[in-house]
């Protein structure tokens, strides 16, 4: 087993809730390919990107880009996890996918194990808060709109 350290509970209060339901909501969306949901946020090519401090230009052109800030209020559509959240969000993306929605109670038990109860009351309320947040679970729903159609295309 991992040696884990304990999760940080700093910065102001719903940050790291809010962070978290961003990522949910990115992980989910139809715009973005399935290469581009890492299960880590070391993708070199965004590491690379201007945006994230790098020398490359984004991957999206200025006019899209534009439309992100302006609806999301960040200037990418990607969101990168805080350490704080990590914990948190393998439990969101388990219960996220019905493939691996059985395990999303092992894994919360996996990663909060031999944390304080109000650590782990703390990730869980960031795991709830996410998952039934409405932007998350518009994108839940339109996802099996989307899973649907295509059943009923195939025949």
């Amino acid at each position: 087993m991992r040696a884990r350290d304990p999760e940080p509970q700093h910065g102001p209060r719903g940050e790291a809730r809010k962070k978290l339901i961003d990522w949910a909501a990115w992980r989910l969306s139809p715009d973005v390919v399935p290469e581009d949901r890492p299960d880590d946020d070391e993708r070199p090519s965004c590491n690379q990107c201007r945006i994230f401090g790098g020398k490359k230009d984004p991957c999206l052109g200025p006019l899209q880009l534009s439309e992100i800030q302006k609806n999301l209020g960040r200037p990418c559509p990607r969101v990168i996890l805080e350490r704080e959240n990590y914990r948190a969000s393998s439990v969101v993306f388990a219960s996220l996918h019905h493939r691996l929605s059985w395990s999303a109670a092992l894994t919360f038990q996996q990663e909060t194990e031999g944390m304080t109860l109000d650590d782990r009351r703390a990730i869980l309320g960031r795991v709830r808060a996410a998952l039934a947040h409405e932007s998350v679970q518009s994108m839940i729903e339109a996802q099996a709109e989307r899973q649907k159609r295509l059943r009923k295309s195939k025949g």
